[in-house]
């Protein structure tokens, strides 16, 4: 059963990560990560308060970021 927390950072998973090297910027050499999160909304059907569960996903980044990183010990 998933959290009754919208913010519980186990609704978050890696899905894809990706890392170039060498790029240059404005700044000078960089390296970007391109990383897609997902996210599990409460409710999985069409009727769901989208705007809601995009807001909680977004503050649930947000606060794992802040904390250092998602874990199930978080």
């Amino acid at each position: 059963m998933k959290s009754l927390d919208p913010l519980d950072p186990k609704r978050l998973t890696v899905h894809d990560a990706q890392v170039v090297a060498n790029v240059w910027d404005e700044d000078g050499p960089a390296i970007r990560l391109h990383v897609t999160f997902t996210y599990q909304p409460w409710w999985g059907e069409q009727g769901q308060d989208v705007l809601w569960e995009q807001a909680n996903a977004l503050t649930c980044l947000r606060e794992a970021l802040q904390r250092g990183g998602v874990s199930h010990d978080a």
